[in-house]
């Protein structure tokens, strides 16, 4: 029952006073007439405050106590008969242990309210009716209890003040369960700001934003000002309404939505992928739903690079096992096919002879490149300028690039060492470089470069072509994989492997004006 709400039991005693009691200006002979109809009428009233739920006592003028009925006897202890006709305040020893006004002296008394209403909880006035809440130790036997209280005055029929009534209810179970809904709010508002996981709560209907933890906002880049109180559409963090709208409707069939891989939108518009779990809840009688959002775009991007890292160790195993048994035999049929080619007698065949050791020499190339995924190959890591190594194969690039009329630009940073391989490095760049010379035409430009991000430093090839074909993106880097007419597809698959060697990893970026792959490469502990 809200505060200041009128108690029925209060109002229907008072108009049953107001048509009973007789008025101060009746003759003796009315009165006499009336005397049997207020015996009557007191048996009533008597009868209906011991049948009410609620606690009941009425004083009159003099503060003495005139009605005291069962509710009030179980809540104090105190039986009616001790209780009737006294006054200085003995009703409020069984709530306080000791003599002090109570919420029916200050219904009487309105010149002392505000002094006596800062004695309770809450209390208020409305339209005569005096309401507060208390918590008072003394009752049922000393174990307290929190009580709401109503007062008003009563009248006859002539609106002389008779009395006051008070009505009392034991609200205590309703205080627990209010004190016991604050802490588990409490507790669940601690819990979703501090949680590591970003989460989020909305609306259901309209997808307004009424909470975000921190997590989700360090993910995101956002302000909590910047979401709360708007729409999922305003923010624009759902790529498509449409799949969020699917997702609720599957929520509200009873389908359990959990762990669902989906893509979110940060403020700077990067696209990160998540895996998502929905719940539906109610804030303030509103359906609403409690949204957990787990970033897995790094995860997914490492689960890549292992499944590529395990493709390339088994090639690279295989290399090592079979391509020298392969590279042998080869290198001794080239040497029989050039002593033939010397032959007087084959000189007409000098072109077939060409042929042959020309596809030997190609085949042995892409040996050799076999070979450099091996996994157990030893390498010679030393602390190096990358600056350097790009500027000592430069030349050999140029030289490639003129060829095609291309263009060359060094971008040279002047990042810290890393530890490398150079001999590997050099292979690494002219790899990457030779693929985007391929990839573009007449006029375009290569660009070569080096810098720090962060605590990597960064070495990139950038080329103008038309960007990766969609469909093998996914593969990339896989060996043999390839959509050149003579190509081997070892070169990214070798790069990949130089880069596991390098504990560095190799990302990219592409769109339909180029293609811009980028190695990142430790820091040298200092």
């Amino acid at each position: 029952m809200k505060m200041n709400e009128k108690n029925p039991y209060v109002t229907a005693f008072n108009n049953e006073l107001k048509r009973l009691l007789p008025s101060a200006g009746q003759s003796h002979s009315q009165n006499g007439g009336l005397l049997h109809e207020m015996i009557e009428a007191q048996q009533r009233l008597e009868q209906i405050i011991e049948l009410l739920p609620d606690a009941m006592l009425v004083i009159n003028l003099q503060g003495e106590v005139v009605f005291w009925n069962k509710a009030i006897e179980d809540m104090t202890g105190v039986p009616k008969s001790e209780m009737i006709g006294k006054g200085n305040y003995e009703y409020a020893i069984p709530f306080y242990g000791e003599r002090r006004p109570i919420l029916i002296d200050i219904a009487l008394n309105e010149e002392r309210e505000q002094e006596l209403m800062d004695k309770y909880d809450f209390s208020g006035r409305e339209e005569g009716t005096l309401s507060g809440e208390v918590y008072v130790p003394k009752t049922y036997g000393g174990k307290g209890a929190y009580l709401w209280g109503y007062a008003s005055k009563l009248y006859d029929r002539k609106g002389n003040l008779y009395g006051a009534v008070q009505s009392i209810r034991d609200i205590s179970d309703r205080k627990a369960a209010e004190e016991g809904l604050r802490l588990a709010e409490e507790r669940f508002s601690k819990a979703f700001r501090s949680s590591p996981t970003p989460l989020v709560i909305s609306t259901l209907k309209d997808g307004v934003f009424l909470d975000v933890n921190d997590a989700f906002l360090e993910s995101t880049g956002y302000q909590r000002e910047e979401l709360i109180g708007k729409t999922v559409q305003e923010t624009n963090i759902w790529p498509s309404f449409e799949i969020r709208e699917k997702l609720v409707q599957d929520l509200l069939a009873g389908k359990v939505i959990k762990d669902v891989i989906g893509t979110i939108l940060t403020k700077d518009g990067e696209e990160r992928l998540v895996q998502l779990s929905m719940e539906r809840i109610e804030v303030n009688e509103e359906d609403c739903l409690v949204i957990l959002f787990l970033d897995i775009t790094e995860k997914m991007q490492m689960e890549k690079d292992i499944a590529r890292l395990d493709r390339l160790n088994l090639i690279g195993q295989m290399a090592a096992s079979i391509g020298h048994e392969i590279r042998n035999p080869m290198t001794a049929v080239r040497g029989f096919i050039q002593l033939l080619r010397e032959q007087e007698c084959y000189a007409k065949d000098l072109a077939f002879f060409d042929v042959m050791i020309e596809e030997l020499d190609r085949a042995n190339g892409i040996i050799t490149e076999y070979l450099s995924m091996a996994s157990n190959k030893i390498v010679n890591l030393r602390p190096q300028y990358l600056d350097q190594v790009v500027k000592a194969i430069s030349p050999i690039i140029e030289a490639n690039a003129i060829y095609k009329g291309i263009n060359v630009l060094l971008e040279l940073g002047k990042p810290p060492m890393p530890v490398i391989d150079e001999k590997e490095i050099r292979q690494m760049i002219l790899n990457l470089a030779n693929n985007g010379i391929e990839a573009m035409t007449e006029g375009g430009t290569l660009t070569l470069g080096t810098c720090q991000i962060g605590n990597e430093i960064v070495l990139y090839v950038g080329d103008q072509g038309s960007g990766l074909d969609p469909t093998i993106i996914e593969k990339l880097g896989t060996p043999f994989l390839t959509t050149k007419d003579r190509g081997t597809g070892l070169g990214l698959a070798v790069c990949y492997s130089i880069a596991a060697r390098h504990n560095a990893r190799i990302d990219f970026q592409t769109g339909p004006n180029g293609t811009t792959f980028m190695v990142y490469f430790p820091m040298v502990d200092e």
